[in-house]
């Protein structure tokens, strides 16, 4: 089956008669392929947290073409040839949850 992608929501057509229905799903936020991974951080980071924190469940789910950096946007990648190791998106995710539940002294996080 083919997907149709409108701004956040991605429909699923389920069958091609007239009692078939479209199988709909919605999602926060989508970007292209110009994104730099440090703009999905800033933008992305705080949100899973305080949904984290108000005890939401949440999913990262990255897609995109061979090659085309999933693995580094989530790993991060490692110091070389003179430039910095960037911490990819789940260390960043992590690091975030802990230190907002320091702040908020719960959860028996130590400093």
């Amino acid at each position: 089956n083919d997907l149709f992608i409108s701004g956040c929501k991605v429909s699923q057509p389920t069958g091609s008669g007239s009692g078939s229905e479209d199988r709909d799903f919605t999602f926060d936020a989508a970007f292209g392929p110009e994104t730099v991974p440090v703009s999905v951080v800033r933008s992305e980071v705080p949100l899973a947290v305080d949904a984290f924190l108000d005890g939401i469940n949440a999913v990262l789910l990255v897609l995109g073409a061979s090659g085309s950096g999933k693995d580094e946007l989530l790993a991060g990648t490692p110091a070389t040839g003179g430039a910095e190791r960037w911490e990819g998106l789940v260390e960043h995710l992590i690091r975030s949850m802990y230190a907002a539940l320091r702040e908020s002294g719960e959860g028996g996080v130590a400093s």
